[in-house]
């Protein structure tokens, strides 16, 4: 049995960047002593290690929250980018033969 209890307090997705909210609390202790901590994961990136920060009370941590997902929330995501185009044979979205053509004709 876990020795501490824990709760999603707020998720959001932003281009395929996980961030989210969690209080954790003792399970000898009330709900309302709880911390918060902020993690944030670009789940398209292999390599990527979550970051976590520590928070007391749960505004500070909301506040962050919102920061970071004003921050990501119209980012494009280019690790999502290049593993769309992996799964689907694309440049950028778009057809390579239309990207070569666009190439050909000075578009680009």
């Amino acid at each position: 049995m876990a020795r501490y209890n824990a709760k999603r307090v707020k998720f959001a997705n932003c281009n395929g960047v996980h961030i989210e909210v969690r209080a954790h609390w003792a399970r000898s202790e009330p709900e309302q002593d709880a911390y918060f901590i902020l993690t944030i994961q670009d789940v398209y990136d292999e390599w990527s290690e979550p970051d976590d920060w520590e928070y007391d009370n749960e505004t500070e941590a909301v506040a962050a929250f919102e920061e970071l997902v004003a921050e990501y929330g119209n980012k494009p995501n280019w690790n999502a980018q290049a593993a769309y185009d992996a799964a689907h044979g694309t440049i950028n979205g778009e057809d390579p033969g239309i990207v070569a053509m666009r190439e050909a004709y000075g578009e680009f």
